[in-house]
C-alpha cells in the first residue's frame, strides 16, 4: 500500500465523521456559528464537507481527463480509491510532468481540512521569519513566505482513542521547504545572517 494509497483511506474513514460534527457547536467564544435550515451548524465541518463534495470528484475527472479514461459519477469514497491508481497512471505515462502530484497535493489539503473540522489538527504556528530556501528565492522571488511551525496531528486509533503526533518541522507553505527540529539551530543561524 503506497502513502497516497493509506492517505485516501485514513481521508474516506474520517468522511463520516463529518456528519454528526455538522451540528455540534464547538466554535470558540467569539467565533460566530451559522444557522441553516433553522438549526446551528459548525463552519469548519460545513466548508470541509462542502470543499470535499465540490473538490474529490473535480480532481478524479482532471486525471480521468488527462488519461482518457471515462469519468462516469462516482460516490466521494469510489472517488477516493481511484485516485491512487489515477495517479500512478498519471506518472507512467508521463501525461502530468511537474503536475503529476496535484492529487497528493489535493489529498494532504483535503485530509487537513477535515482534521482541522473535527479538532484532529492544531493550527501551523507562524515562526516570524520569511523562508530562506534558496530554491524559494530562485523559483518565488516575487512571492515571499512565513514560515509556519507544523501543528500537531491527531490519528484515530483502532479502540477510538485519538493518538497525537508531533511533527516538530518548519515549513514553507510555497516553495515545500522543510527543516526537522535536528535541523532548527542551523535555520535560526541563516534567519539571523539574513
Amino acid at each position: 500500500m503506497t502513502p497516497l494509497d493509506e492517505a485516501c483511506a485514513d481521508l474516506t474513514a474520517l468522511l463520516p465523521a463529518l456528519i454528526p460534527a455538522l451540528t455540534r457547536d464547538n466554535t470558540p467564544g467569539d467565533g460566530h456559528p451559522i444557522l441553516s435550515a433553522g438549526a446551528v451548524v459548525n463552519t469548519d465541518v460545513l466548508h470541509a464537507m462542502l470543499t470535499l463534495t465540490r473538490e474529490i470528484p473535480a480532481t478524479r475527472a482532471r486525471a480521468c481527463r488527462m488519461t482518457g479514461e471515462p469519468c462516469p459519477r462516482r460516490p466521494l469514497s469510489t472517488c477516493l480509491t481511484a485516485l491512487p491508481r489515477l495517479e500512478s497512471r498519471l506518472r507512467d505515462l508521463r501525461l502530468a510532468g511537474d503536475k503529476e502530484n496535484f492529487i497528493t497535493r489535493d489529498v494532504a489539503r483535503w485530509t487537513r481540512t477535515v482534521k482541522f473540522a473535527l479538532g484532529l489538527r492544531k493550527p501551523d504556528m507562524p515562526i516570524g521569519a520569511n523562508c530562506p530556501s534558496a530554491l524559494h528565492a530562485a523559483d518565488y522571488p516575487d512571492q515571499p513566505c512565513e514560515l509556519v511551525a507544523i501543528g500537531a496531528e491527531g490519528f484515530l486509533r483502532d479502540d477510538n482513542t485519538i493518538w497525537w503526533q508531533h511533527a516538530a518541522v518548519v515549513w514553507c507553505a510555497v516553495c515545500g521547504a522543510t527543516w526537522p527540529e535536528t535541523q532548527w539551530n542551523r535555520l535560526e543561524k541563516i534567519l539571523e545572517s539574513a
